[in-house]
């Protein structure tokens, strides 16, 4: 089914060619990953930059809402061609039968699509789409791929502080007298939380360099 390349044409006003062209592809090293590229042909060519979608945590390709669907289609009619698709092991792809870690073959996914984008529409720059943990992956990728010329993120970083620490304590806190387990919860938790506050002040009393290090997902 991945490699029979199905196609579904959408006509858009204002787009030269007045048709956009969804192309189900199959790519990567082991043609695991499956993916949508959405291009009008010529246009998608000629803008030479196109933007790369994926997973929101477990959400797959389509995005959360199929927020990543409704953004190629818009994109379209700037001529910027798109990919949306699904990590491995997430959605529709197959898992990867290599060694690499989570988040390194995740970073070798989203090169492969910006390889099969490449590929299909001659674009030769790529924006990075992210939301949540694949906010996490885009900004992990672009420091390892000079293609990539921006990426846009939502819900994905934090910066820990005393501060956060100790408002995301206080919400956990709320969140447990409400259910009457309040108590218990403080005292199992309370010399962790501290602990972790307070070793986050030698980390970020200097420079903060941009390493994958310096940051943590929101929970």
């Amino acid at each position: 089914f991945c490699c029979s390349r199905r196609y579904a044409l959408f006509h858009h006003a204002g787009v030269e060619s007045h048709r956009m062209i969804e192309k189900t592809i199959c790519f990567g090293p082991q043609d695991s990953l499956f993916g949508t590229v959405a291009a009008t042909g010529v246009e998608a060519q000629r803008a030479g930059v196109g933007m790369v979608m994926f997973n929101a945590g477990i959400v797959h390709r389509i995005g959360p809402h199929r927020l990543n669907v409704g953004i190629a289609r818009a994109l379209i009619q700037s001529g910027i061609a798109s990919i949306r698709f699904d990590l491995s092991g997430l959605g529709d792809s197959g898992r990867s039968s290599s060694a690499l870690s989570y988040g390194d073959q995740a970073i070798a996914d989203i090169k492969s699509a910006m390889d099969a984008l490449s590929e299909e529409t001659g674009a030769s720059k790529f924006l990075l789409f992210g939301v949540c943990s694949g906010a996490a992956h885009s900004y992990a990728a672009a420091l390892t791929d000079d293609r990539i010329a921006g990426i846009v993120s939502y819900d994905g970083f934090r910066y820990p502080t005393v501060r956060s620490r100790w408002n995301y304590f206080a919400l956990r806190a709320r969140q447990r007298l409400r259910a009457g387990t309040v108590m218990t919860w403080m005292a199992k938790t309370i010399r962790s939380r501290l602990r972790s506050a307070a070793s986050l002040l030698p980390r970020f009393g200097g420079d903060v360099s941009p390493s994958l290090e310096n940051y943590a997902f929101f929970s």
